[in-house]
């Protein structure tokens, strides 16, 4: 939260005029909050990013054209699992080309 926080700070109070933060019904933190009726959550499961609607993708078509680089403009990241994944069993979430950590990882992440 704190990065949340200072990242976007320009915005609280202005833009961004309330953030909510709470527990899903089975007492866990995660975002999104789990489809559990359909049966696609079993515990522990690390969810789905939820970041590639239209308004999102113009979001990161624009910041990776300022930064010069064009390729990173038609997609989110790769290999991010599903909602049953493990955190140790999807490469976003571990080291090397790709990962959180790439180059790739932290553009896509601030």
């Amino acid at each position: 939260m704190s990065s949340f926080a200072k990242k976007f700070e320009f915005l609280i109070g202005t833009v961004i005029e309330e953030i909510s933060v709470g527990l899903g019904p089975s007492g866990e933190l995660k975002s999104p909050a789990h489809p559990f009726g359909d049966g696609r959550w079993k515990f522990p499961g690390i969810g789905e990013f939820q970041c590639c609607d239209k308004y999102m993708m113009g979001d990161l078509k624009m910041a990776a054209r300022k930064e010069g680089k064009p390729q990173r403009e038609e997609k989110g990241p790769q290999k991010t699992g599903c909602y049953n994944s493990l955190p140790s069993e999807v490469p976003f979430f571990g080291e090397g080309e790709g990962s959180f950590l790439s180059d790739y990882g932290c553009f896509f992440l601030v």
